[in-house]
């Protein structure tokens, strides 16, 4: 009997999403507020149409090379950069920064397959969706890291 675990039993179904025509600056707020670094994108159909993340921000949000190489990864630095990005682009729309070609997975496919879709596209999240396309949750690195930590501590 195979008991590998499928994306459904790690993801998070509580997710915290944006909508497409949202700005900037509301997506940093939430993203601050509920310390997130992506947020997946949905469309006004709740289709995830893409994913906004905070690492994919700061590189256009410095207006040269030096700027974020200041920064450390401090927290007070995080809030740093995010203000830079807010005064830079806080009025554009989420749609104009997001990426248009998210990585999916749906909810059965299994652990395994999800870990090997991170590594390949080098992200750390993964918008779990239905037959549709539309948002039923999230699946991060680190609920791969905790089922592999529970798995190991049970063996």
């Amino acid at each position: 009997m195979n008991t590998e675990l499928t994306v459904k039993d790690l993801m998070a179904r509580s997710v915290v999403s944006i909508d497409h025509d949202a700005t900037v600056h509301a997506a940093l707020d939430i993203m601050m507020e509920d310390k997130l670094s992506c947020l997946p994108v949905v469309a006004a159909n709740g289709r995830c149409i893409g994913v906004l993340a905070l690492p994919d921000l700061m590189p256009i949000a410095s207006e040269s090379d030096h700027l974020l190489d200041e920064a450390s990864d401090g927290v007070m630095d995080r809030l740093w950069v995010v203000d830079v990005m807010r005064e830079r682009f806080g009025s554009d729309q989420v749609n104009e920064f997001m990426s248009d070609e998210p990585v999916l997975i749906g909810a059965e496919a299994s652990a395994s397959h999800a870990a090997e879709l991170m590594l390949n596209h080098g992200i750390h999240h993964l918008p779990v969706v239905n037959r549709n396309d539309e948002l039923i949750g999230i699946l991060s690195s680190m609920d791969l890291l905790r089922a592999i930590v529970s798995s190991t501590a049970n063996a």
